[in-house]
């Protein structure tokens, strides 16, 4: 019995350390959304004043922004990669926590860009940008559905399910 409250005891223990450890981690890579909407309004001119403002601009204008913002994820990580590949196998574990900080600001870029915000002011999930999935340029034939997706032609939402399948594997990741 004692075994067992132990082994309970050191697993809580290291659990909780994972936690938090990964919880500071996070809160030093993540993006903060208010600057990065500034970026985006100074670097790239979008006429927005929030992200849910990203539905009235064109698609092909937040494509090229998107593909902006990939160019500027792979070089860094190119001058990172470049930086610690000099230490070899001594430098492989920094190399990979890099790495993944810069992939992950990267992606939370890209999904602001596209409007999906991941926490509301209060803290709580958003499911506004669950409800509308579609870009309205590529809805100009369809209408909205009870559920939020557009109904229409394939040719007039062609993205709906490249972001219906985006949209089904958050919601499973963040449960």
């Amino acid at each position: 019995m004692a075994e067992q409250i132990r082994k309970s005891w050191l697993r809580h223990r290291f659990e909780e350390g994972l936690r938090r450890g990964f919880q500071h981690a996070y809160e030093t890579v993540k993006v903060d959304p208010a600057k990065f909407l500034l970026q985006l309004r100074a670097a790239y001119g979008l006429p927005i004043t929030s992200f849910h403002g990203v539905y009235s601009v064109e698609m092909t204008h937040l494509d090229d922004v998107a593909g902006g913002i990939i160019r500027s994820g792979m070089k860094m990580a190119a001058a990172e990669g470049a930086g610690l590949g000099l230490g070899g196998i001594l430098t492989v574990v920094p190399d990979l926590s890099i790495l993944a900080g810069i992939t992950l600001r990267t992606i939370q870029k890209l999904s602001l860009l596209y409007g999906f915000e991941f926490n509301t002011a209060a803290g709580e999930r958003s499911s506004e940008p669950l409800r509308a999935p579609c870009h309205p340029a590529h809805c100009r034939a369809g209408q909205w559905g009870s559920s939020g997706e557009v109904v229409g032609t394939p040719d007039s939402c062609r993205q709906l399910s490249d972001r219906r399948r985006a949209e089904l594997l958050l919601r499973a990741r963040l449960g």
